[in-house]
């Protein structure tokens, strides 16, 4: 089971960690978020 974000190693398409444009929901898919 998944708990939480599983962000840690997960870098996104700029090479930043995903915990900062990201997180994983309960299904497991990856909600984008722009913080800009």
């Amino acid at each position: 089971m998944r708990q939480g974000c599983s962000c840690d190693a997960v870098t996104d398409d700029h090479g930043r960690p995903f915990a900062e444009t990201a997180w994983v929901d309960e299904a497991g898919t990856v909600v984008r978020v722009d913080f800009r």
